[in-house]
């Protein structure tokens, strides 16, 4: 009998909170599969003080594995649900791998994503706030950015270097800047050249008080202590525009700046949206007991989650202590109505909250009692050290903050950018770049070498071209969101250039030439794919057997005057062009030569100037079909013959003529009636 299956997708509070309730059932004939991108588990309320250096990083977060010893994890993208299979499509590996993972019930704790579209130039110039990369990454920004004010004498640079703003006065925001404030001040003592008086923090918030989830007093008390500590709070004041170098404010004013931090711009997870599910604010509209009105073992939690407030009423808040709750309270529905028994609506009232105001200090409010300064740091501390889910985390949490109260900041700066978003890569003879059926995660462009591309059908594979340097494949599947449909394999070592599927499709959108070339070029790829349908012609030879081994060019420092001479004295169209060391970089024609003697060009100008890049190459062992293709789909008259391991030396050329004279005496002779 099979088991039955709960997948949970997401590993944030919600989901982590649902799993370990399922897994304390020790249920036999339960499996709990749960799919998150990361392997951890991020405990949100410490990432600020991963910022100033008062725990490590790596603390903030807790393995998924370590903290769910009975459920099967699996940290990979999901593609998209099927709600009506009861099967969720799975991106594993290196992106180029999908797998279908089914389902009984189905547990959507995916939370929320980052979306700064709505402020012209945020979502290119502001820094998240909201997982580990992202305050990692801000500590290095904000490190960087000492260094270059260290030693900057432009007065206006200099400012713009030492302005930090956070955008938002809800818990996050205050605690970002009261933890950068920190951090920077213990900084500065590294910094000899930078006076206290020059840097300066602003806090930006859109309402009438920051800290509105808490009391009116709390709030305007954590806004005295700010301003005490020289953090500047402008309230009602919303964002207009952001540059690279300030931010543009309603009223014109500019606020020079190189580094913005935005706790706002939250927008409900894409998947969700594809789902065709009714909303409320954005969150999937769910029954008080959680589950999606008429989808039977779909159930929702947390910050996606639109959850009816039995106490308060309207909707619950999105906190990680209603996620918390609310996931241990849909493993106990979804058991319930596995055996048969009635769900119970979800009732929870808040405990209390707390906001860390850094430096000793903070404020709370809990079981409904008003708490700031020092005790309330206490006590802020005390909770979330033993709401960390981890034990073995929380022995290092105490021990960093014990370690923090004697030692000086950390100024350790970890470059943690994006992996460039044009990659090189290299594969030798036989390698496979992708394979037919793979999903198309990168776009590619050959800089030296050669590569084929192969069908596989009815268990036989059919060569359909070759690719060498200049031209560029796996364009089709990333525009067309399909799978691959050949696999590319280098046929010589090859270098290539890719994109990932993101970065090139935003590029193929925004630049309409781009795109039309593209396009252009499948149409071709597609029309080469209906002519390798066709029979082959039977020309069994090699290019080796009919080539011209001796072979006249032009040299890169040639002049054009020299290209004149040469071509006057020979009837050839056109030479291959050769650097110093014999390797091929070029062709050039009579064409070239008459369009630019037409131009007006410089007869002294060197050919290697004026040669085209562009080659078209074909190995000495390759059949005379596949030569034949190949000066087809260019619309050449030669093909350039190099060497297999060496793909820029030139052993040969192989002329339209010298082919079809192959192909002649290769072809059968008809037998006489």
């Amino acid at each position: 009998m099979a088991r039955h299956r709960v997948v949970i997708l997401g590993g944030g509070f919600g989901g982590l909170a649902c799993a370990r309730a399922l897994e304390a059932r020790r249920d036999r004939d339960l499996e709990v599969v749960l799919v998150n991108r990361d392997n951890y588990f991020v405990f949100q309320p410490l990432l600020p003080e991963a910022i100033s250096g008062s725990i490590q990083p790596a603390h903030c977060v807790a393995p998924l594995r370590g903290l769910l010893r009975r459920t099967e994890v699996r940290a990979c993208d999901v593609e998209r649900i099927d709600v009506g299979a009861r099967t969720v499509h799975l991106v594993e590996g290196d992106g180029q791998r999908s797998g279908v993972l089914p389902y009984d019930d189905l547990v959507l704790a995916l939370g929320t994503v980052v979306q700064f579209g709505a402020v012209p130039g945020m979502d290119a110039h502001a820094l998240p706030m909201k997982t580990l990369g992202d305050a990692l990454h801000l500590r290095s920004r904000i490190l960087h950015r000492l260094e270059e004010a260290e030693h900057e004498t432009n007065a206006e640079r200099r400012a713009s270097l030492l302005t930090f703003v956070v955008v938002g006065g809800g818990f996050s925001g205050v605690e970002v800047i009261a933890e950068l404030r920190d951090f920077v001040r213990r900084a500065l003592r590294f910094y000899r050249r930078i006076g206290r008086a020059e840097v300066r923090f602003v806090l930006l918030h859109s309402g009438a008080r920051i800290l509105p989830e808490l009391s009116e007093m709390l709030g305007a008390f954590a806004h005295r202590r700010l301003q005490k500590r020289g953090v500047e709070v402008r309230l009602q004041c919303r964002v207009k525009a952001v540059t690279e170098n300030a931010v543009i404010l309603p009223d014109g004013e500019r606020l020079a700046t190189r580094t913005l931090v935005s706790t706002v711009g939250n927008a409900p997870h894409p998947l969700l949206g594809a789902l065709g599910l009714a909303c409320e604010r954005g969150r999937v509209k769910v029954e008080p007991t959680l589950e999606v009105p008429d989808r039977r073992g779909l159930w929702t939690i947390g910050d996606c989650a639109a959850v009816p407030d039995r106490i308060l009423g309207g909707l619950c808040p999105a906190t990680a202590q209603h996620a918390w709750r609310q996931g241990k309270w849909a493993a106990r529905n979804l058991l319930a109505v596995r055996r048969g028994g009635a769900p119970r609506p979800f009732r929870y009232r808040m405990k209390g909250q707390l906001a860390s105001l850094g430096h000793h200090s903070a404020v709370a409010q809990v079981f409904g009692i008003r708490v700031a300064g020092i005790l309330a740091w206490w006590l802020w501390r005390t909770l979330y050290l033993f709401k960390h889910p981890s034990w073995e985390r929380r022995a290092r949490i105490a021990l960093d903050w014990s370690i923090d109260v004697f030692s000086p900041a950390e100024i350790v700066a970890f470059d943690l950018e994006r992996t460039k978003r044009v990659a090189h890569l290299h594969f030798e003879p036989g390698e496979v770049v992708f394979r037919q059926g793979d999903r198309g995660e990168r776009f590619f462009v050959v800089v030296a070498g050669c590569a084929e591309a192969v069908r596989a059908e009815e268990g036989r594979e059919t060569v359909l071209g070759r690719i060498g340097p200049g031209e560029h494949f796996g364009e089709g599947s990333l525009l067309r969101g399909t799978s691959r449909s050949a696999t590319i394999r280098a046929l010589t070592p090859l270098d290539c250039i890719a994109m990932r599927r993101g970065d090139f499709v935003e590029l193929a959108d925004k630049v309409p030439a781009l795109r039309a070339a593209i396009d252009d070029s499948l149409q071709r790829h597609e029309a080469q794919a209906k002519r390798e349908a066709r029979p082959a012609s039977g020309a069994a030879g090699r290019v080796e057997d009919m080539m011209a081994k001796e072979v006249q060019s032009l040299r890169e420092a040639a002049t054009l005057r020299e290209a004149v001479e040469i071509f006057r004295a020979s009837r050839h169209g056109g030479f291959p062009v050769l650097d110093e060391r014999g390797d091929v970089v070029g062709v050039f024609t009579q064409t070239d030569l008459r369009r630019l003697v037409d131009q007006g060009t410089s007869l002294d100008t060197p050919v290697g100037r004026l040669a085209t890049r562009r080659l078209v190459t074909v190995l000495p062992s390759d059949t005379l079909d596949v030569a034949l293709d190949l000066l087809a789909r260019n619309g050449v008259g030669r093909l350039l013959v190099v060497d297999p391991v060496k793909p820029r030396r030139l052993v040969g050329i192989l002329t339209r003529s010298d082919l079809v004279a192959g192909m002649c005496a290769a072809a059968p002779v008809p037998t006489p009636p």
